[in-house]
């Protein structure tokens, strides 16, 4: 957006879709928002395989017809366990069951409202907020697990940490 300052460490988005002037649009209205960037685009399903394993953007906004492969084929190649947050961007609605299985954030279905489209990226912003959360918590119990374990002298001992005595 003019005059508005970029966020120092913007979500990082990689558009699949297969119409070039669809691709260019999404990335257009990605472009627009302040904590957001394109970090690269593919035009099918291979390729979006690759580039995400490559590049592992944040978030990922794919269509559900490529012309090589399914998006929800792409997702299970990544691995659902691996794959980014994940935004289904289709004009085909039969596969939204389908595209929850694969743990998808959102399913929109086109032609949608840039209302519709900003409310799917709030819910990407809690949902990465949420994970980076979970993340930076997780991290002091297991640096105390591993110098409690230092301490003792070995492996295997099943004391867990507590802050009471």
């Amino acid at each position: 957006r003019l005059g508005a300052t970029a966020a120092p460490n913007p979500t990082g988005v990689r558009g699949v879709e297969d119409d070039t002037a669809r691709r260019a649009a999404f990335s257009s209205r990605i472009e627009s928002e302040d904590d957001m960037e394109v970090v690269g685009e593919a035009g099918s399903g291979n390729e979006a395989i690759e580039e995400v394993r490559r590049l592992a953007p944040d978030l990922v906004l794919l269509d559900i017809e490529l012309p090589d492969l399914n998006g929800i084929d792409v997702v299970r190649q990544v691995g659902v366990d691996r794959f980014p947050a994940l935004i289904f961007v289709t004009g085909h609605e039969e596969y939204a069951l389908e595209a929850f299985q694969v743990n998808a954030l959102d399913y929109l279905v086109k032609p949608f409202t840039d209302q519709r489209f900003r409310s799917t990226l709030d819910r990407v912003r809690k949902h990465l907020k949420r994970e980076s959360f979970h993340e930076i918590s997780e991290r002091p119990m297991t640096l105390l697990g591993d110098r409690s374990e230092e301490r003792r002298g070995g492996e295997g001992c099943r004391t867990r940490w507590s802050p009471y005595p």
